[in-house]
């Protein structure tokens, strides 16, 4: 069999990547036969990146603002898992997801709560004593 192409819904043409099937009539190896459902994963794709970009700037938010690089990667990770969890149907694949996520995030928080040097002498003082100020 030649090359089979689909036409795009928008235009009348051929798609930039038109849809070949191999010499036995299979269709070629990332290639889908459904045009349908390439626009649907990217679509969900989309909605990933979206909400992972979201879940990435509430972390760094509750964090300070500004992250070391190991925690940004750190919370990077914790928002890519976020994001996955909101879109796969097993139970334990989410439960997985959202706890692996939230030890990172508890991880990024504790990492966060160093304590600043004494500003005053007193402050020092108090430190020593074991009092917070």
């Amino acid at each position: 069999m030649s090359e089979v192409t689909a036409t795009s819904p928008d235009h009348n043409q051929a798609t930039p990547q038109a849809r070949q099937r191999d010499a036995f009539g299979r269709w070629v190896k990332g290639v889908s036969g459904n045009p349908n459902r390439h626009q649907q994963w990217l679509e969900r794709e989309r909605q990933r990146k979206e909400l992972e970009r979201q879940y990435l700037d509430a972390i760094v938010a509750e964090a300070g603002g500004e992250l070391p690089v190991v925690d940004m990667a750190l919370a990077k990770v914790a928002a890519t898992q976020l994001a996955r969890a909101q879109f796969i149907t097993k139970p334990d694949m989410m439960v997985r997801l959202t706890r692996s996520a939230a030890q990172l995030v508890d991880r990024i928080r504790a990492g966060t709560k160093v304590r600043k040097p004494p500003v005053t002498a007193f402050d020092a003082y108090a430190l020593q004593q074991g009092g917070d100020s």
